[in-house]
């Protein structure tokens, strides 16, 4: 009898397995993908917070799209304060945590960028050149930022455990990493360097006349170039290294 049971009860979910699977289809929400142009002017910096797939363009014009899911475009707001175009999630939306249903990628066109900051897990990639006389990278979260500079210097602080993919030349690099991240920035030149880290992070650098570094933490630095290497700081089993 038990025997009976067990395939009257097998029989049952594969007759109904069909109908559960379409009823759940059913209730997913339906994609529609569009892209929608907004309105941008006026920013020399771009902060980025949410999952989103970001590729900057630069050029005589300054342009944003948003390519994706309609209602995920709508969740999201873009708006220039200070000099810095924001892309985030609004504010005042019950779901602001819902993950989107597609992919939300974004397109921007700047004439001329200094600052750029990543939290979360979206990507950011710039194709050209940050020419301006200092640059400001930041990224925080599981994201990545890849982006060439030329600059006078550049400021860099990677927190969590995302990429940060630099290259270029500079006078002068000051780096923080915290957390698990890695920066290959071994095709960044820079005249001088001066790094902290802690944590496990891992660090690539190009540096051609001085290297100052403090260490905390399992973490590594590893360097091309003939620079000069001052260990300033000291704590566990993180290590200098030429390649």
């Amino acid at each position: 009898m038990k025997f009976l049971t067990f395939i009257f009860s097998a029989f049952a979910i594969l007759v109904l397995s069909p109908s559960i699977s379409k009823a759940i289809d059913n209730n997913r929400p339906q994609l529609i993908v569009e892209t929608e142009k907004r309105e941008v002017s006026n920013f020399h910096g771009i902060a980025s917070g949410g999952s989103f797939n970001i590729v900057v363009k630069m050029g005589d014009q300054e342009s944003l799209e948003i390519e994706g899911d309609k209602d995920d475009i709508d969740r999201i707001e873009t708006v220039v304060q200070n000099g810095t175009l924001k892309i985030r999630m609004k504010r005042d939306l019950k779901n602001f945590n819902i993950p989107f249903n597609s992919q939300v990628n974004i397109y921007i066109t700047a004439k001329k960028l200094d600052a750029l900051a990543v939290s979360g897990s979206g990507n950011l990639e710039v194709e050209g050149e940050l020419n301006s006389a200092s640059a400001n990278i930041q990224l925080s979260g599981s994201g990545s930022v890849k982006a060439k500079v030329e600059t006078q210097s550049v400021s860099v602080i990677l927190s969590g455990s995302g990429g940060l993919n630099l290259s270029g030349t500079t006078g002068s690099s000051t780096i923080t990493i915290s957390g698990s991240g890695d920066l290959n920035a071994v095709d960044l030149k820079s005249k001088t360097s001066n790094i902290k880290i802690a944590g496990n992070a891992t660090a690539t650098l190009y540096v051609e006349d001085y290297l100052n570094a403090s260490l905390v933490g399992p973490c590594s630095v590893k360097y091309k170039g003939g620079a000069e290497v001052k260990l300033t700081n000291l704590v566990g089993s993180g290590s200098v290294t030429k390649m």
